[in-house]
C-alpha cells in the first residue's frame, strides 16, 4: 500500500513543532532528595535574676512630682550597680486627700546582691514609703537565650554538613548538596519550672535571700533543624549554559 504524500511531508513539520524540552525531559537525570531532622540542646544559666520591688507610697499632691526621683535614688542606694525601671504606677486618693501610689520597679541583680536584699528593702522604708520584695525570676535574659540559639544553630550546621559528607560517600556520583534548612524550637513542657521557679517559690526565695546561698537555675533550649539534601542536574545535563563563577 502506498502512503499518502501529504502524511510524509507533515511528519517533519510535527516534529519541528514539538516543545524543545519534550524529548529531552525523558533523558533528564532523576533528582534525588533526602530529608532528615537534626536536634541539639543546650542549658542556659544566668548569673543575674530579675528582681521586682513593690512600693507603697503616700504623698501630698504637691509632692507627687518628686516621688519618682526620690524612689529611684532610694533603689539605687540599695543596689548601686543595677539599672532600675519603673514598670507600673497606680494612683488613688484617700479620704484625707493624700495620693496613694502603688509602684512596681524591676532590675537585674547579680546573685551576690540578693544576699539580705529583702531585709534591706524593709529597712529602707520610712513613714509614707514602704518597700517589699514582689518576685525573683532566675530565667536567663533574652540576650543569653539568643546567644544559646546562635550556638545551637552552629551545632546543627555542623551536623548537616557531616550528614552531607556521609551521604555523598555512600552514594557517589550524585553530588548531593544542602537545599534547605528550617529551624524550629521545641516547646518546654514546664515553662514555669524551666524559668526557675513559680511565683510562690520566688517569694520564698526572696525571703530566704538573707542567707548566703546563691541560686543557679538553668533553662534547657532544644532546637531542631529540618534539613533537605538533594542532587540537582548539572547545567550541562540540562542543555543550558552554566552560570558564570
Amino acid at each position: 500500500m502506498r502512503r499518502p504524500l501529504a502524511a510524509l511531508f507533515l511528519l517533519p513539520a510535527l516534529l519541528a513543532a514539538s516543545p524543545p524540552g519534550a524529548a529531552r525531559a525523558q533523558t533528564l537525570p532523576i533528582q534525588d532528595t533526602v530529608t532528615l531532622a537534626l536536634s541539639a540542646e543546650r542549658w542556659v544559666a544566668s548569673a543575674t535574676a530579675r528582681v521586682s520591688v513593690a512600693i507603697d507610697a503616700a504623698v501630698a499632691g504637691r509632692d507627687s512630682g518628686t516621688l519618682r526621683p526620690t524612689l529611684d535614688k532610694a533603689l539605687r542606694a540599695l543596689a548601686p550597680d543595677a539599672e532600675w525601671r519603673f514598670v507600673r504606677f497606680d494612683r488613688s486618693t484617700d479620704e484625707a486627700g493624700l495620693e496613694r501610689w502603688r509602684i512596681l520597679a524591676e532590675a537585674r541583680l547579680a546573685e551576690g546582691a540578693l544576699a539580705g536584699f529583702a531585709e534591706k528593702l524593709q529597712a529602707a522604708g520610712v513613714p509614707g514609703r514602704q518597700f517589699r520584695l514582689a518576685g525573683v525570676d532566675f530565667a536567663p535574659t533574652l540576650a543569653e537565650r539568643e546567644a544559646a540559639r546562635t550556638t545551637l544553630r552552629s551545632d546543627l550546621y555542623r551536623q548537616a554538613l557531616a550528614e552531607l559528607e556521609r551521604l555523598n560517600a555512600a552514594i557517589p556520583g550524585r553530588d548531593f548538596r544542602i537545599a534547605a534548612i528550617r529551624f524550629r524550637e521545641q516547646p518546654q513542657p514546664f515553662p514555669a519550672m524551666a524559668a526557675g521557679r513559680s511565683e510562690a517559690m520566688e517569694a520564698d526565695a526572696g525571703n530566704a535571700a538573707g542567707g548566703d546561698a546563691a541560686v543557679d537555675v538553668a533553662t534547657r533550649l532544644e532546637l531542631t533543624a529540618d534539613v533537605e539534601l538533594n542532587s540537582l542536574p548539572a547545567a550541562e545535563e540540562l542543555g543550558v549554559e552554566p552560570l558564570p563563577q
